[in-house]
């Protein structure tokens, strides 16, 4: 044990100190006399330095042992060489701080690290840490409950499907999966949803076998939003450009279609006119002049007044001057002034229902209202045909109604009908003329008298204009 030859116990006990490695001496000393003065048995553990200059470690046991009387107590005992026992034990305590510091780099890591990270160990994916930030991410969680599977508050992307453990990134990651990007809903403990991104990876021995899992998660939900404000700005910016594209579009042909329908009457009251000024029309052509002057006045009348009703809805200065009036009345004094123009056509006009109709309402504005559904009507029917106008009490609404027998409205169109200048690309309507303006002055007046306008395609053919409004009492 001491690399000497081999000596008597004597020599060896008077010999021995000087073998124990100097710093440890002090303690030795202190253990021997402390056992011989209580009697306590004696176990301390030393390094020697051998005669052949290696250091090994001893462990020794000794009992005091008290001799004939006068002779001084003696320690009695044996020594052990536990040289691979210290450097094992060294090993384990090296290994165990080197395991300390490294969980506590890792709770520093969960500690502070400024995202959502958590991590699953073993066959049954046993949670074992989570961060603080990602505690506080997680539905209603503490740092106790956050580590269990049904504390995690992950929600499908519809908001409502709460995900299964399996369905989870970590849970995933756990059986080798590696997950890049994967968007989730957390429901906070406040209840609000937080849109996370996800990042998971399996952990690995050293075979390359998974024996765990990592997952971490950031908040997406501003980026999110941001994105979603980005869209609705895109869709609102493209919706405006087409919508003013379609407002130019609607602009110029609107000029095209005012200067035609301008030129028109114009030209026929300059040409007649101008016959009327030779003096040589006799009294049948004078007769047919004035005809078509007036009806082309009246038309520019229409014109002007269409436009200039126009510009008031616009600016909202359109009057409306309500007093008791019967409806019926407004009704027949429209159909007296279309007349004419039906029977250029020799379409029929044809009323029913003249029940009195009492109501709240500008008559003039009302009579202007029919007359523009009677044009409209008219315009649109075949010669030799008819015009069919109701007035009716439905309880405490009056149903005024005008139908007619030509070819309905196109479907494209018909959403459209009551939009100021729109006339659709139909050829038949373009060749109708008109500026588009009626039907559109029709709706803002019923719409001023707190009524309403439809329109509907009749099945048998033509179309149908519904006018409701209040009655009084």
């Amino acid at each position: 044990m001491l690399g000497v030859p081999e000596r008597s116990g004597r020599e060896i006990d008077e010999d021995f100190f000087r073998y124990i490695v100097p710093d440890d001496i002090e303690a030795v000393m202190a253990g021997v006399s402390r056992s011989l003065a209580t009697s306590e048995e004696l176990s301390i553990r030393f390094r020697i330095k051998r005669a052949d200059g290696e250091t090994r470690w001893l462990a020794t046991r000794a009992a005091v042992e008290t001799g004939p009387e006068g002779n001084s107590p003696r320690l009695v005992g044996v020594n052990f060489d536990v040289t691979e026992q210290i450097v094992v034990e060294h090993k384990l305590q090296s290994a165990l701080l080197q395991t300390q510091e490294k969980a506590q780099i890792l709770q520093a890591i969960l500690d502070h690290v400024p995202e959502g990270l958590a991590i699953a160990l073993g066959p049954d994916k046993q949670i074992v840490a989570v961060s603080r930030h990602g505690q506080k991410m997680i539905e209603g969680s503490t740092p106790a409950d956050s580590r269990a599977w049904d504390a995690w508050g992950v929600y499908h992307l519809d908001g409502v499907t709460r995900a299964a453990p399996e369905e989870m990134a970590l849970h995933r990651a756990c059986d080798g999966a590696v997950i890049i990007d994967e968007e989730w809903l957390l429901r906070a403990a406040n209840g609000a949803l937080i849109h996370v991104s996800s990042n998971a990876a399996p952990i690995l021995n050293a075979e390359g076998k998974p024996i765990g899992g990592l997952v971490s998660w950031v908040d997406i939900s501003h980026r999110k939003r941001a994105e979603t404000e980005r869209r609705h700005l895109l869709e609102s910016e493209t919706a405006a450009r087409a919508a003013a594209e379609e407002a130019n579009r609607m602009k110029d042909l609107f000029l095209a279609m005012l200067s035609h329908e301008l030129r028109n009457p114009m030209s026929a009251i300059l040409g007649w006119g101008q016959i009327l000024q030779t003096g040589k029309a006799g009294p049948d052509m004078r007769e047919r002049a004035a005809d078509v002057i007036i009806r082309n006045a009246m038309t520019l009348k229409h014109l002007v007044d269409d436009l200039l009703d126009v510009s008031r809805i616009m600016a909202g200065k359109l009057e409306i001057q309500p007093v008791e009036t019967d409806l019926t009345g407004c009704v027949e004094a429209a159909l007296e002034t279309m007349k004419p123009m039906a029977d250029a056509k020799q379409i029929a006009l044809v009323q029913s229902d003249r029940t009195s109709l009492p109501a709240v309402a500008d008559p003039h504005r009302m009579q202007q209202v029919v007359w523009n559904l009677l044009s409209n009507a008219v315009k649109f029917s075949p010669r030799d045909s008819r015009v069919e106008i109701t007035a009716q009490r439905i309880g405490v609404v009056a149903v005024i109604e005008v139908a007619d027998n030509g070819p309905g409205i196109p479907d494209s169109l018909l959403p459209h009908i009551f939009e100021r200048f729109h006339q659709g690309d139909d050829p038949l309507v373009r060749s109708q003329g008109g500026l588009g303006l009626g039907l559109s002055i029709a709706r803002h007046i019923v719409e001023a008298h707190q009524g309403s306008i439809e329109v509907r395609n009749r099945a048998g053919g033509g179309a149908s204009f519904s006018v409701r409004l209040p009655l009084r009492g």
